[in-house]
C-alpha cells in the first residue's frame, strides 16, 4: 500500500503518518532527557563527582578553598580551607562570609580555633598554628534551605575567595 493510498475500511491499525511522528518524536525526547540525566548525576551534578567538586585560590595570599558545588539538604557539605603560615607568625586569621555561615550550620571545625569573632559582615577565626608550615581548616556544614547559595573567603593581606554552591532536597 503506497503512502497516498486510504487503507481498507476494515483495516484495524490506523496508519496516519502524523501522530505516529509524534509519537516517535516524543520517546526519542524523553529517552534524551533521561540520558542527560543520568549522565548529568554520574559527572556530579547531583552531588559527589568530577562537576561538583570545586577549587578556588587567592594567588596574593596562597589560600586554597575547595568545596562541594552541589549538595542535599539532608547531607553534610565540606568546606576545606588550606592557609600558607609565614615565618614568624604564630596565629593565622580567617574570615568567612556572615551570610554564608548563616545558611548552614556548623556541625564541627577542625583544628578548633583559639578565638571566635563575628561581626554583621564576616567571622573571624584565629587559629593558632606552628610557623612556616600550612594550616588545613575543616569546617562541616549541613545546609539550611534549599537553592543557590554564595560565600567568601579570606585572610589578611589577601582578596577574598567567592564561591557558590547550589542545595538540592
Amino acid at each position: 500500500m503506497g503512502a497516498d493510498e486510504a487503507p481498507p475500511p476494515n483495516w484495524p491499525v490506523d496508519h496516519r503518518p502524523g501522530p505516529l511522528r509524534w509519537e516517535k518524536f516524543a520517546q526519542n525526547g524523553g529517552w534524551l532527557v533521561m540520558g542527560a540525566i543520568v549522565l548529568v548525576g554520574l559527572l556530579g551534578g547531583w552531588g559527589d563527582g568530577p562537576l561538583s567538586g570545586a577549587t578556588v585560590r587567592d594567588a596574593s595570599s596562597g589560600l586554597v578553598v575547595e568545596y562541594e558545588r552541589f549538595g542535599r539538604a539532608t547531607g553534610q557539605n565540606d568546606l576545606r580551607l588550606r592557609v600558607p603560615v609565614p615565618d614568624d607568625v604564630e596565629a593565622v586569621s580567617v574570615r568567612v562570609s556572615a551570610s554564608y555561615l548563616a545558611d548552614n550550620q556548623v556541625e564541627s571545625l577542625e583544628p578548633e580555633p583559639s578565638e571566635v569573632t563575628a561581626s554583621e559582615e564576616s567571622v573571624r577565626f584565629d587559629f593558632l598554628v606552628e610557623e612556616g608550615s600550612e594550616v588545613v581548616i575543616t569546617v562541616d556544614l549541613v545546609p539550611q534551605g534549599l537553592g543557590a547559595r554564595s560565600g567568601w573567603v579570606s585572610v589578611p593581606g589577601g582578596n577574598r575567595v567567592e564561591f557558590w554552591q547550589f542545595v538540592y532536597p
